[in-house]
């Protein structure tokens, strides 16, 4: 009972909802699609969103929620220009919903497509304002989450110091984050079952149950997530302390949540502080670890792995080996995005030539670099 009243909170329905009788919602079968949808892209599926969200229709009382699902998986596509404006019409919608939740959702992936479009400027606005609203919600995770990305931008900004401040916050706030039996596999089992029986109203509570605890399940995931590109920062800050302690509890956060491609991103964040500080055997250890977690090469982590390996061979003087591993992560990424990391490992490629003295291979790489961000500026 005490899941239950968590998961009536969250969706701010009174309990009785979920222990029987009729839900009162019309299109069952449309809003099935859209909470496919919406756990396809919690669990990093954005094609699978979009299509069912295309699949949903446009039915009028969902169309807010339709409208940020697309606008959503979109912007996980990196087809942020093109998510923007299904967010903006979604965000009238939503505060006329009066769901604060909802508009907070929308608020925060239409800052996300803005940024990743280059609007750092409305994008920080919107996240602040999304803040303000989740400090009403109790809600320490949300509110984790969204003081993370405004860390991000206050950095890219140059306000270093008031990025750590947000930082700092940010890693108490998701102290603060436990979770919930795990019961999300029960209901949606129990939801598909009546599915299949055509019993489409129990099918839709079963289904909203299990999302909601989705979301809460997937806390630590998020915050593992943003606790890792935190210590990445510390650590260009040059805070060794806090870098080191910030990638730690990313990993432990990883291993809660059961995401071995989150694990993978924590752990190649603290293999890159261990490079920092000069100890090549822990860096070494913590990149092979990423790597022999990561579930494809198209998760982050592991390029990041292979980057971090190139770099201590290239300090252990296996150039031979260090040529190999830059050369493969640099390939991932412009095959599999971001193109800002590919960018990176080259670049990095390119100073360790520079400093073995082949700078025309150091140039070759170079302008690698600047070919591959050079799309991101048209």
């Amino acid at each position: 009972m005490q899941a239950l009243a968590l998961v009536a909170e969250r969706l701010e329905l009174p309990i009785s909802h979920f222990v029987g009788g009729e839900t009162g919602f019309p299109e069952v079968a449309s809003e099935l699609l859209l909470d496919d949808a919406e756990a396809a892209l919690r669990s990093g599926r954005p094609a699978d969103g979009l299509r069912l969200v295309s699949e949903a229709g446009d039915i009028r009382h969902l169309r807010s929620r339709a409208l940020w699902l697309r606008g959503w998986a979109l912007s996980d596509l990196g087809r942020a220009r093109e998510a923007i404006s299904p967010l903006q019409q979604a965000l009238p919608l939503a505060e006329q919903s009066g769901n604060e939740r909802h508009v907070v959702q929308v608020l925060y992936n239409l800052a996300l497509a803005l940024a990743s479009a280059g609007n750092n400027r409305e994008a920080l606005s919107i996240f602040e304002r999304a803040s303000a609203l989740a400090a009403t919600m109790n809600d320490p995770a949300l509110v984790g989450r969204l003081t993370v990305c405004i860390g991000h931008l206050r950095y890219l900004g140059g306000e270093h110091d008031e990025a750590l401040r947000q930082y700092s916050r940010a890693r108490e706030l998701f102290a603060g984050v436990d979770d919930i039996d795990n019961l999300a596999s029960v209901y949606s089992g129990l939801s598909q079952i009546h599915r299949q029986r055509g019993d489409l109203q129990p099918a839709l509570r079963y289904s909203k149950m299990s999302l909601s605890i989705h979301e809460v399940r997937h806390e630590h995931w998020q915050a593992a997530k943003e606790l890792s590109q935190m210590a990445a920062r510390y650590g260009e800050r040059g805070d060794t302390e806090s870098a080191l302690a910030t990638a730690v509890e990313a990993v432990r956060r990883a291993q809660a949540a059961g995401s071995s491609n989150v694990e993978a991103l924590a752990r190649s964040s603290l293999a890159g502080i261990y490079l920092r500080l000069g100890r090549l055997d822990a860096a070494r250890a913590e990149a092979e670890a990423a790597e022999r977690l990561r579930p494809s090469e198209e998760d982050i982590g592991f390029g990041d792995a292979l980057v971090i390996l190139a770099r201590v061979a290239e300090a252990e003087g296996n150039t031979k080996r260090a040529d190999g591993l830059y050369q493969r992560a640099i390939e991932i990424f412009q095959t599999n995005g971001p193109l800002s990391r590919a960018a990176d490992a080259a670049l990095a490629y390119s100073e360790a030539l520079k400093a073995r003295g082949d700078l025309t291979e150091a140039l070759e790489y170079a302008m690698t670099a600047a070919q591959t961000l050079s799309p991101r500026r048209t």
